[in-house]
């Protein structure tokens, strides 16, 4: 799988962000870690956590991942070579087997 380059780093400011060990706390408008008594920083920790499940490898926001889709494809574009036997084709009766 590729690395999108427009996945956004996690942010404590995220609506969805949680702290795994519950010591997040906001101090003078800024994220603190009261569990290291330091600023709290995502992109290093091991306990950050996404409640809707979108955290990716590096800690970064499935949620800012753009999906990549791919043209729809028809049955005509698979081609299967089956060799059924005659008593076989007879039962179903459909002409384009053989």
């Amino acid at each position: 799988m590729e690395e999108n380059s427009t996945a956004k780093l996690c942010t404590a400011r995220c609506e969805f962000f949680r702290c795994g060990r519950r010591t997040l706390v906001f101090r003078e408008g800024r994220p603190w870690c009261s569990f290291v008594n330091e600023p709290c920083t995502p992109q290093s920790c091991a306990y950050v956590t996404c409640l809707r499940g979108k955290l990716i490898a590096g800690n970064k926001c499935g949620l800012t991942i753009r999906r990549i889709t791919v043209e729809n494809t028809t049955p005509n574009d698979y081609k299967l070579n089956i060799k059924l036997k005659n008593k076989y084709i007879k039962k179903i009766g459909d002409e384009d087997l053989v």
